[in-house]
């Protein structure tokens, strides 16, 4: 008989246990017999073996768990611990900076900052052509998976640094997008100052999809415009950021986020990002 094998409470994608004291499953046509030194590195490897079957378009295996390999036995008085380390599903995610599209900026996550997490992946925006600004992040690691996913994701996502490929001018400041942005603009910065900001002072939570309302509102906006998947460059909406940036400065405060060398008008000095 298999079972569903849980880890604290959460079913292990296509993995089941069976009693090896009771039933005998042996390596035959379609069946592939893995071993490692540990529970936690024997998922590790069944779910790398899946990952590349389905990258070479073969199906997906399931993994049958002898209870005695889980620590366990079919007596419900043993008293041993027979629940299988979980396995964490990879977590990928993709965006772009625009500010103008940003190449070679520094892409962070605010989970990476807090205490005792794991080494925040190193990461920047793509100068290619055609893909300036783009980034992408693929998360295997089931340590870090499992500090993300006791912390609820990844958090906001914010760039800084780099260059604004329009101008080739320097870029000093920092935008922010909430997390699951596609991309990351002076728009969306405006849209993670509502939501943090409402957590910061313990009001009501406010999820990105109003916070992006509510800014649009407040820049005149359409309340349906899609400002957290929004390409402003290649929609041909750019005043959409420079309006934006203003909004931030005046409502938010946050003049030491954004900042673009800029040549003529007021602002010739990079602003300051000491705040």
């Amino acid at each position: 008989m298999f079972l569903n094998a849980y880890e604290f409470g959460r079913k292990i994608t296509n993995a089941v246990i069976y009693d090896d004291t009771k039933v005998a499953v042996q390596p035959s046509a379609g069946v592939e017999k893995i071993s490692e030194a540990s529970l936690p590195k024997l998922l590790k490897k069944f779910q790398e073996i899946n990952a590349r079957r389905k990258a070479e378009g073969l199906g997906i295996l399931a993994l049958a768990l002898p209870l005695s390999a889980c620590g366990g036995s079919s007596s419900t008085d043993s008293g041993a611990d027979d629940t299988p380390a979980v396995v964490y599903d990879t977590i990928t995610t993709a965006g772009r900076a625009i500010d103008g599209y940003l190449a070679e900026s520094t892409v962070s996550f605010a989970t990476f900052a807090l205490p005792d997490a794991p080494a925040a992946p190193t990461l920047s925006t793509s100068n290619a052509a055609g893909a300036q600004g783009r980034y992408s992040l693929e998360i295997t690691d089931q340590a870090t998976l499992a500090f993300i996913d006791a912390q609820g994701g990844l958090g906001s996502v914010s760039v800084k640094g780099g260059v604004d490929v329009s101008t080739g001018k320097n870029f000093t400041g920092e935008l922010k997008a909430p997390e699951g942005s596609a991309v990351i603009t002076p728009i969306t910065t405006l849209v993670e100052a509502v939501v943090s900001q409402a957590k910061a002072t313990g009001a009501e939570p406010v999820t990105p999809e109003a916070a992006a309302a509510q800014v649009a509102k407040g820049l005149g906006l359409s309340t349906s415009s899609d400002l957290l998947n929004t390409d402003f460059v290649a929609s041909g909406s750019a005043g959409y950021g420079e309006g934006c940036r203003e909004s931030c400065e005046r409502d938010f405060g946050c003049d030491g986020v954004l900042g673009r060398e800029r040549v003529g008008g007021g602002h010739q000095q990079h602003r300051d990002e000491s705040r």
